[in-house]
């Protein structure tokens, strides 16, 4: 793919078109944090640290690395409506500025040149996108539902691949998940539209739930859920801790329509982890195994050699 000749500037509103949205014989890619940090100095304890001076709030928070990310959100927040108050749009405003910041490195740019057609992400950044040559303000939702708040839909296209921004975008600072909040309100959108059904007033019909629409022969893909369920999934570069409710509520969802509807979910889900860091991270591994994802160890840490290494063994699956 050559660089400036991506197209990144599709149309802004989305396509109703349920044809469009086929599915494909490919995989899926589920990518974390991991990728950003491999040449960026902008971690996370960083942008924390520097939320909390722009909030106000240093004398009041002399403690973050034990507490889990979405708590201390919600501490940071509710601490700062005490003392200078910010209104929650300008804090994810400037988290959204702050996330913009972080600079694409060559694994980005491997990615985007590989094979793979669905790119989900947790990432608010648009590193993958920038690595081929897209600008950030070019880049639309092409969601089939148009959201403000939650991200069932949430995609943008660069050259032929779909990157679907699972936890917001920096472009739409309203949708970055972030606090408990956030995250209970898209849990629950998340369940509705796998397991009850879904009514959107904006396209003026409701979508069966996932676990029914299984039954067909041709399932579409409207959401990165559908995704989840049809392609094999790999999982790369993203720690998973449980504080990740919704994805650890989808893989259990998933988990248990394999024995409720037997031979209907046939996709495949895969979790890579470096060699260096198995041991510390062994319950959490016996947990994704008992919900039928198969961990794959590669010899390595977080470094560039690791993930091409990863990018080799999805490749040649």
């Amino acid at each position: 793919m050559e660089m400036g000749k991506t197209n990144c500037s599709p149309v802004s509103t989305a396509c109703h078109n349920d044809n469009i949205f086929t599915l494909m014989a490919d995989f899926a890619l589920l990518l974390g944090n991991g990728i950003n940090n491999i040449s960026n100095d902008k971690s996370w304890e960083r942008l924390l640290l520097n939320i909390i001076n722009f909030m106000g709030i240093n004398d009041k928070i002399t403690s973050i690395r034990s507490k889990p990310f979405p708590l201390l959100y919600e501490e940071i927040f509710l601490r700062s409506l005490t003392g200078v108050s910010y209104p929650e749009k300008k804090l994810k405003e400037y988290i959204a500025q702050q996330v913009s910041q972080i600079e694409y490195n060559a694994i980005h740019t491997r990615i985007m040149n590989s094979s793979c057609r669905d790119i989900l992400t947790t990432n608010y950044d648009y590193s993958l996108q920038k690595s081929i040559g897209c600008h950030e303000r070019g880049l639309k939702n092409m969601g089939y539902v148009l959201e403000k708040t939650y991200s069932i839909f949430r995609h943008n296209k660069a050259g032929p691949i779909r990157i679907w921004h699972i936890h917001g975008e920096c472009n739409a600072p309203q949708s970055i998940t972030l606090g408990y909040e956030h995250y209970g309100g898209y849990l629950q959108q998340i369940r509705n539209y796998a397991a009850s059904g879904s009514y959107y007033e904006t396209i003026g019909k409701k979508i069966l739930p996932l676990i029914r629409r299984l039954d067909y022969d041709e399932l579409y893909i409207r959401s990165w859920i559908d995704i989840f369920f049809t392609k094999n999934i790999h999982i790369v570069g993203l720690s998973l801790d449980t504080s990740e409710i919704d994805l650890w509520w989808l893989l259990t969802f998933r988990a248990r329509t394999t024995f409720r509807k037997p031979g209907k979910v046939a996709n495949k889900v895969y979790y890579y982890c470096p060699s260096e860091y198995v041991q510390a991270s062994a319950e959490k591994l016996q947990l994704l195994e008992a919900n039928g994802v198969e961990v794959v160890t590669v010899k390595g840490k977080h470094d560039s050699n690791y993930y091409n290494k990863v990018i080799d063994i999805i490749e040649g699956k």
